[in-house]
């Protein structure tokens, strides 16, 4: 049974965290403390297996008690739990000893870090063990030297008519060479080299021999770790650490015996190969995960066909004020859905693995109404295409429901995108929201191609299409309505599809629980019209900054030029981290901004370039970093590089001229 030790003073946590350990399958006994000494007297008590410890305590904290339990045991997992834990914290607790870290409201991660903890420590003793067989093989070795004379034989050339040497007389053997080649000194006089040790005649070793010659020609010593094959049937190698030097008219030769140093070594490689295996395959199923996912944004074209189909009415310079700024609201809803939309297919991953956050706020009938036909919004002129029609009636009944607005309306959007997808044209999609039983009931319903019955049991799988011919036709790679299914259950709800068979439509069905407590604030409109005025806000200046901007793309780089020049910043551009090298050595910015991701020379290199120089010569400027890449891990990255902020992208205007400032303003102070 393993034994893990618990550093809690909240005894709820500590009862959550006990529940999750006996509701797994791991086999194991938690021993409680809340105190400091309780602590450090556990571990002198007993080891344990796993250390699980609270970030701050009244008289501890977390780090010091992972440094703590490092000073005794290196091996020993320590996990840090926390309610709040911001990256630099993160980085900071994983320097100092911890193997991972688990947020307290996401403590649905907490078995599984255990076990990859665990895992990690036992490949870290097996490697140990594996060092520590091999520092033990090697000190049998050096013990064996310092009690024994290596194997030494003096030899001289034995040449033929045309002063070729042929062969080596031996002139001298010591005691351990007789003893290695199993003859006694009295034995060895008047042999050869090829008399004493046959082998060396056979092709598979002439290399040994040749070498010897080599010697005694040149003049020049040799060395050389060798394999001596046997000439006996089963032929078995035998591993000589060989010396010669030349001697005269011949040489002196000394050797010893290393094939189990050479056997040790190869268990080690071997070992390490295998683990260095496991977990390449390991991080390659991680990556080849997130490459795969982040391919799946060319599926997002409905919010695509919004924005283009808006931005040719707009061109076309025929709207009246009123649908001109319809049409501009509209763009802009739809811009930041497709944004939100691809953070969300990025972070499947963390849907998955229960790692997704939800930001929850209570939502009246009527407030689900107005995010209902905001997803209808997005989806119109897909559905105006196929001239079918889109049905629906808001619902004012009372009640409300905790919900996350923007990860419910992609719920909506995806069900109302299968729905127009698989319908006809000429067809219709109704939606229905009403109370039921407690809940909050949302139903699509589509006259379209219908589904299988054998498909309704595994609809919401991952990656599941209908198989018949009728539906290979469609594009899409099957996440949508899993996606839909996990945010559902996030949300406390359920979601199930209903079709009477092909080409009779379909019916999906969202339930989410209502809430007891008392009605939400009611909305005071409908919707909401966006400010379509500057975003800068005007208390910004920037007046004598210095910034340079890194970024291969040349219009993103013209609009943070423009927009950094606007609040009188002195701005240069460069395309390259190596022209902005130049360029920063040069222009001396007080605020670098780079991009990351940049052909050739990457905005990691650029900034460890930079940081390598004196700070008289700009080492320590501060810096921002741009990047499409959202994940946790690439914001870590960043910061660990030399990075102050990480911005992600598409950058918001407001934000990064924001931190340029704070960073402008932070430098100048610290001078």
């Amino acid at each position: 049974m393993l034994r893990f030790l618990l550093l809690e003073d909240d005894p709820n946590d500590v009862e959550l965290i006990s529940a999750k350990l006996a509701n797994s399958e791991l086999d194991c006994e938690v021993h409680v403390v809340d105190t400091k000494t309780d602590f450090q007297t556990s571990l002198e008590a007993q080891t344990y297996d796993l250390v699980l410890a609270d970030y701050s305590l009244p008289d501890y904290d977390g780090i010091s008690a992972i440094q703590a339990v490092r000073a005794r045991d290196p091996y020993v997992p320590c996990i840090l739990l926390s309610g709040v834990l911001g990256e630099e914290r993160a980085v900071e607790a994983l320097k100092s000893g911890a193997t991972d870290y688990v947020l307290k409201q996401r403590l649905e991660r907490l078995i599984n870090v255990i076990k990859r903890a665990l895992r990690e420590k036992q490949e870290r003793l097996q490697l140990a063990q594996a060092r520590a067989a091999l520092a033990e093989s090697e000190e049998r070795f050096r013990t064996s030297v310092e009690t024994m004379l290596d194997c030494l034989m003096i030899l001289s050339a034995v040449q033929n008519e045309d002063g070729y040497i042929q062969d080596f007389a031996i002139r001298y053997i010591n005691q351990a060479a007789c003893q290695y080649l199993s003859f006694s000194p009295e034995e060895q006089r008047e042999r050869t080299v090829f008399e004493a040790i046959p082998a060396l005649k056979t092709a598979q070793n002439a290399d040994i021999f040749a070498s010897y010659r080599w010697t005694v020609e040149t003049g020049r010593p040799f060395q050389q770790e060798i394999l001596l094959q046997s000439d006996s049937d089963d032929a078995q190698f035998v591993a000589l650490d060989m010396r010669a030097a030349k001697l005269g008219s011949g040489l002196v030769v000394t050797w010893r015996d290393v094939t189990e140093r050479r056997q040790s070594q190869q268990q080690q490689q071997q070992l390490l190969a295998t683990a260095q295996t496991a977990r390449a395959q390991a991080e390659k199923a991680d990556r080849l995960k997130d490459e795969f996912l982040a391919t799946l944004s060319h599926e997002l074209r409905t919010p695509l066909s919004a924005i283009y189909g808006w931005l040719q009415l707009v061109l076309a310079g025929r709207l009246k004020t009123t649908t001109l700024n319809k049409a501009l609201t509209t763009i802009h809803q739809n811009v930041h859905l497709l944004n939100q939309l691809i953070d969300d297919i990025l972070d499947v991953s963390r849907i998955i693995q229960g790692k997704l956050k939800l930001s929850s706020q209570p939502l009246t009938f009527s407030e689900l109404s107005v995010l209902i036909e905001e997803a209808i919004d997005v989806v119109t002129l897909a559905a105006q295409a196929k001239n079918i029609t889109i049905n629906f009636t808001p619902c004012f009944a009372a009640g409300h429901i905790l919900a996350d607005t923007d990860r419910l309306r992609q719920v909506v959007w995806n069900l109302l995108s299968n729905a127009i997808k698989f319908t006809p044209a000429e067809g219709q999609v109704s939606l229905t929201l009403a109370p039921r039983d407690r809940t909050a009931v949302i139903q699509v319903t589509d006259t379209g191609q219908g589904i299988h019955p054998e498909m309704l049991p595994v609809i919401f799988d991952r990656f599941r299409q209908a198989n018949s011919s009728s539906m290979r036709d469609y594009s899409g790679l099957g996440l949508g309505l899993s996606i839909a299914r996990h945010i559902v259950e996030l949300h406390g709800g359920s979601v199930t599809a209903e079709s009477p068979g092909l080409g009779q439509g379909s019916t999906f069905t969202v339930e989410i629980p209502l809430q007891v407590a008392s009605e939400a604030n009611q909305s005071a409109n409908g919707s909401q019209q966006i400010n379509l005025t500057s975003p800068l806000p005007p208390d910004i200046s920037l007046d004598a900054v210095r910034v340079l901007i890194v970024e291969d793309v040349k219009d993103a780089r013209d609009v943070y030029l423009l927009m950094l020049q606007e609040c009188g910043a002195e701005v240069e551009g460069a395309a390259s981290a190596a022209e902005a090298f130049e360029r920063f050595q040069d222009f001396r910015p007080h605020v670098l901004v780079s991009d990351i991701s940049m052909p050739g020379e990457n905005g990691y290199s650029l900034i460890r370039r930079i940081r390598a120089l004196p700070a008289a010569q700009g080492g320590q400027t501060p810096a921002v970093a741009l990047t499409a890449y959202a994940r946790a891990e690439e914001r870590t990255r960043a910061l660990l590089a030399g990075f102050q902020i990480y911005v992600p992208k598409p950058v918001d205007l407001v934000e990064l001229t924001t931190v340029v400032l704070t960073l402008h303003q932070k430098s100048s102070t610290m001078v």
